[in-house]
């Protein structure tokens, strides 16, 4: 599942994802370097 997030909230939206059982985090950068979205698998 990928999650487009703005500039400041990784932490916080990884937090979440954790909560609701995501693993294997992943993160990608805008053209600015700044991570934009983070991509996670739902453990089974």
């Amino acid at each position: 599942m990928a999650f487009e997030i703005g500039a400041g909230q990784v932490e916080d939206v990884k937090k979440i994802m954790k909560m609701h059982g995501m693993e294997r985090i992943k993160s990608a950068k805008d053209i600015n370097e700044i991570t934009r979205v983070l991509i996670g698998v739902k453990k089974s």
